[in-house]
């Protein structure tokens, strides 16, 4: 599987899903971002980078997560999300997320949480990232565990995969 997004300044994303299966590419709207990444616990918006501009931060306290230390960020995001609030657990020594904490409007506990395992964590092209996350949503009581066994930074992608004729049929689908 392949994602691509398109960042543009100042205008919402576009992201595209390559399903070798089914030999598709597949466009996900900004209002599916919020929607199931397959039938799991992972959204499309999980996918995407997070920026500080993104958010306004309101606190952030010192915690430890096994033994190392970290910070815990509370933010709310600028634009409007399926959350009302995010909690980020940033490790210290290197800032890779550690876990990320979604809550509804008015809750004191988070509806789902993303955890990424430190020692499923690689270096790549200056960012540290995971190849392992635990999706835990408290709202339908399940968990979905992603594996990445090929993760590549920056590719080659085959044109074919995302080429404008295949881009621009799939946007007249939808």
């Amino acid at each position: 599987m392949t994602i691509m997004t398109i960042e543009v300044p100042g205008q919402s994303e576009e992201t595209f899903v390559y399903l070798p299966s089914m030999r598709k590419v597949r466009r996900i709207s900004s209002a599916q971002r919020a929607d199931s990444f397959l039938g799991s616990d992972i959204t499309y918006e999980d996918f995407e980078r997070r920026r500080v501009a993104d958010f306004e931060i309101e606190s952030v306290r010192e915690e430890e997560v096994t033994g190392e230390p970290a910070l815990r960020i509370r933010a709310r995001p600028v634009r409007p999300q399926s959350y009302e609030f995010v909690d980020f657990v940033v490790a210290r020594s290197d800032q890779a997320i550690l876990a990320t904490d979604y809550f509804k409007r008015g809750a004191s506990e988070p509806f789902r949480t993303l955890e990424a395992p430190r020692p499923d964590m690689v270096r790549a092209a200056g960012h540290v990232l995971p190849t392992r996350l635990l999706a835990r949503n408290a709202l339908r009581g399940t968990m979905t565990e992603i594996v990445i066994t090929d993760l590549q930074v920056n590719p080659e992608i085959d044109d074919r995969l995302f080429s404008v004729g295949t881009l621009e049929q799939q946007r007249a689908l939808e």
